[in-house]
């Protein structure tokens, strides 16, 4: 397994309401269309969906707008405890900079 496989999106599919992402490292992630643009409602308002590298999901929406969405953005709808300790490492990060200043 890649020493970066948590961020590597292996592949993504439009269900009936939201966008399901596989990670090389196994789990899933089902982003809601709500959580990718506000309006988007259904699959039916998806034009494509593509993966053009491991790192970045881009959705077309019918609409015309094209919405790019980052690895970590998605692995948090399947790794709850990603969020918290990505906040966790930037609290800590704000902490040691402030010390420095």
């Amino acid at each position: 397994m890649a020493e970066a496989s948590h961020r590597m999106m292996t592949a993504a599919r439009v269900t009936t309401r939201c966008v399901e992402v596989v990670f090389a490292d196994g789990p899933q992630s089902f982003v809601p269309f709500g959580e990718i643009r506000q309006d988007l409602h259904t699959s039916a308002e998806v034009r494509s969906l593509e993966l053009p590298n491991p790192y970045e999901l881009v959705v077309d929406a019918q609409s015309g707008e094209v919405m790019e969405l980052p690895w970590d953005f998605v692995r948090g709808f399947c790794d709850p405890s990603y969020v918290a300790r990505v906040q966790r490492v930037g609290e800590a990060g704000r902490r040691t900079g402030a010390r420095t200043a």
